[in-house]
């Protein structure tokens, strides 16, 4: 059976609308788990050759964005999900094929979805402070949010954090 096409920014409760899932039954939120391991699964092997990436992106460091991929080893990942996949999650793979041609949105979607959430993952832990970095008020500590003498690269987290930013930043262009 085919399906309307999901676009792949969709939410979780839009998927499981067009799945006809309910997402408080367990055996589907089961089936959702399964398929995004197995999606998961492909993707490691995705990125694990950057012969996948685009030229302009080979360059880069992981984690990669979805659109870094050339459509070829995208198209070949969604083929390997669906080859990959489980007695049980493969009927639900199979029903994203659509009458507009437009193949595999299901898969599309679950593996859009684990580079969406694999770099999100990235950006919450480069907002962190560095491991070391001193606050303020410690013992030993200059009080003014410093590693040393030199101050922070970005604003001290608690202020970022709290969002009363003092909107001073260190540049080290004019060491300021």
């Amino acid at each position: 059976m085919s399906l309307p096409t999901l676009r792949m920014t969709d939410s979780r409760e839009t998927l499981f609308r067009e799945l006809g899932w309910d997402a408080s039954n367990p055996g589907h939120t089961s089936v959702y788990e399964i398929m995004n391991n197995e999606t998961l699964n492909v993707y490691e092997d995705l990125i694990a050759d950057r012969m996948n990436l685009r030229p302009d992106a080979r360059v880069e460091d992981p984690p990669y964005s979805y659109g870094q991929f050339t459509d070829e080893a995208v198209d070949g990942a969604l083929g390997r999900i669906l080859a990959s996949a489980s007695v049980v999650t493969q009927p639900y793979f199979v029903r994203g094929v659509n009458v507009r041609g437009d193949q595999y949105w299901v898969a599309r979607w679950f593996l859009w979805h684990v580079f969406h959430n694999r770099g999100r993952r990235k950006t919450n832990r480069t907002q962190r402070p560095p491991q070391g970095y001193d606050e303020g008020g410690g013992e030993g500590s200059t009080g003014a949010g410093q590693r040393g003498a030199r101050p922070p690269p970005y604003e001290t987290y608690s202020t970022f954090a709290s969002g009363t930013g003092g909107g001073s930043f260190y540049d080290p262009v004019r060491g300021v």
